[in-house]
């Protein structure tokens, strides 16, 4: 019991640090190893963290999946071996043509 309120204490410090990181635009640097992420089902229990607090605090909802790291090359560069995946939010979609709000971004 210890060990899964530790894992999810973990996840909810660590999303709550991308949600400072995100709403302030700020840049960061690779941060799993520092923050004690140290396995896939690590960040994917952060990213379930974080898009919860996404959809609390923004209203967000899922609206869709994506898959990364498909190929072999780039999975052996980041020692991984299996693709990612993640949920895509109903603001991150813009309409054909429409205009995508730059400051959205971290240029």
């Amino acid at each position: 019991m210890e060990t899964k309120k530790a894992e999810f204490s973990l996840a909810q410090d660590t999303a709550e640090w991308l949600m400072t990181q995100h709403a302030g635009s700020r840049s960061f640097e690779p941060f799993a190893a520092t923050r004690g992420i140290h396995t896939m089902r690590d960040a994917y229990r952060v990213q379930d963290r974080y898009n919860a607090l996404q959809a609390k605090t923004r209203g967000v909802t899922r609206a869709g999946y994506k898959i990364g790291l498909t190929s072999k090359a780039m999975q052996s560069a980041l020692n991984i071996d299996e693709p990612d995946s993640g949920i895509l939010l109903d603001d991150m979609f813009f309409a054909d043509g429409g205009l995508v709000p730059t400051e959205r971004f971290i240029a």
